[in-house]
């Protein structure tokens, strides 16, 4: 066989093989456990999990660092932890924006910005000195790795001022995502899409950046009632936001302009949802949902997908995947639909374990 033939021969059989692997293993993957209450000194809880895949293969979580595991408006910061082997072992913290010692910073909402190398990541802010919760904030952040593949982080910049600013309930206010922004490819190609909501159920905005994440702006639109949501850019280039509301199904609205303006909130009723976060994420147009499945408690976190490209004229869930059978503690997951493995997702989420309240990570089918 000629040496040309005898290489591609090779990068066939290799191919085949790593194919054969991945459909050897089990749907979803033993989960791993990524956050330990008590696993850093001075952590007494790690909640609001993010997931990021760069194209190096490397995978970023992210979660709050929390002292005080009675409250969500407690001193905490964010941290992020690196994989470089599919998930199968973590580094340690590395902090990400940490403030002064009497901030509440959290709720991550990150991309990877592919025009830029970065993984750019916004939060929220709040003086825990000060009374009436943790929500809404006192200023939105952005802060980036600077290329370095979640190596390490720059400094934050309160993007307030840009989005809104802080007065009463505007934007600069929300507490962001958390959960994964967009990149848009197909409409306002490299426009990162983020959002926010300004305090419980106190209403939705969509915020975006043209520029790798150097000035912000604020879309036209207020999604009202509505809490924590995601986003995601559908096949026709359209942007598709879930939405946290008080029924019992997810909430969406969808933008054909990049984000600028909204069609109203309205409610999947083939999504249940006991009124908790829940994460989206596209890979080729194919939508991906996460959250606990269940109208009356945190359970059951599952994974659903279109299993077709889907637009603003319709977005139907076909397939679903049961991940964590039972209660699931607060609930929360962030989705990561690229090639972790051959063919295969991660999903980072929340779950009871013998360790007690954990953020752990798995690999899933995307073909399920």
């Amino acid at each position: 066989m000629p040496p040309r033939l005898s290489l591609l021969a090779a990068a066939a059989l290799s191919a085949a093989a790593a194919l054969s692997a991945a459909a050897a293993l089990p749907p979803v993957s033993a989960p791993v456990d990524v956050f330990v209450a008590g696993d850093t000194a001075g952590v007494q809880q790690y909640r609001i999990p993010a997931l990021i895949l760069t194209p190096a293969g490397t995978l970023i979580a992210l979660a709050e660092a929390r002292t005080d595991p009675r409250t969500d408006c407690g001193v905490k910061w964010l941290v992020a932890r690196r994989s470089t082997d599919g998930g199968a072992t973590w580094s340690r913290d590395a902090p990400v924006g940490r403030g002064a010692a009497f901030l509440a910073s959290g709720n991550p909402q990150a991309v990877f910005h592919a025009p830029s190398g970065r993984v750019v990541v916004v939060f929220g802010s709040k003086d825990t000195r000060t009374p009436g919760g943790c929500s809404p904030g006192d200023g939105v952040f952005v802060v980036d790795d600077g290329g370095s593949d979640g190596r390490a982080w720059g400094v934050p910049r309160n993007i307030s001022a840009d989005i809104g600013g802080v007065d009463g309930r505007a934007c600069g206010r929300a507490v962001p995502g958390p959960g994964t922004g967009a990149v848009l490819e197909r409409s306002h190609a490299g426009r990162i899409v983020m959002s926010g909501t300004v305090g419980a159920y106190g209403g939705d905005c969509v915020f975006f950046s043209d520029d790798g994440g150097a000035t912000w702006a604020r879309g036209a639109t207020e999604l009202p009632a509505m809490d924590e949501s995601g986003v995601a850019e559908l096949a026709d280039g359209s942007v598709y936001v879930t939405l946290r509301n008080t029924g019992r199904a997810q909430a969406f609205a969808v933008s054909a302009d990049g984000g600028e303006t909204f069609s109203a909130p309205a409610p999947d009723a083939s999504l249940p949802s006991p009124a908790c976060e829940a994460a989206v994420a596209s890979r080729g147009g194919e939508l991906f949902f996460s959250n606990p499945a269940s109208t009356r408690e945190r359970a059951n976190i599952t994974i659903r997908r279109t299993a077709a490209p889907a637009t603003r004229g319709g977005v139907v869930w076909r397939r679903e995947l049961l991940v964590a059978p039972g209660l699931a503690w607060g609930g929360y997951s962030s989705l990561a639909v690229g090639d972790v493995a051959p063919g295969r997702g991660g999903i980072l989420f929340e779950r009871n374990s013998s360790a007690g309240d954990v953020i752990s990570f798995a690999t899933f089918d995307l073909a399920f």
